[in-house]
């Protein structure tokens, strides 16, 4: 009967484990992700008033109808500008056009 228990309690014990291991590991991810939309942004708002216009986003973009649907998609309270808050990678472009040559 002890026996039982005490395999019982290991498997709680290692699945536990198991969880919060994975939990840290999503946190890490979220965090990682956090501090990229930060350098990001920051690297498309050009003008460094804290926040990005339309013409800076298509203009890292170097396409006006992705930027223009893209910003749009971005901008939920209408302002024309995109701050922090708004602002995701996943919605921008992974790598910005070359220009043309």
């Amino acid at each position: 009967m002890k026996k039982r228990f005490f395999v019982l309690l290991a498997g709680v014990v290692i699945l536990m484990l198991a969880i919060g291991s994975a939990m840290a590991a999503g946190k890490a991810k979220k965090a990682a992700n956090v501090k990229a939309t930060g350098d990001v942004f920051v690297a498309i708002d050009t003008d460094k008033d804290g926040k990005i216009s339309q013409a800076e986003y298509i203009a890292y973009t170097k396409d006006k109808v992705k930027g223009e649907k893209e910003f749009k998609a971005m901008d939920k309270n209408g302002d024309t500008y995109l701050v922090k808050e708004e602002f995701t990678v996943t919605k921008m472009p992974t790598k910005p056009k070359s220009a043309p040559k």
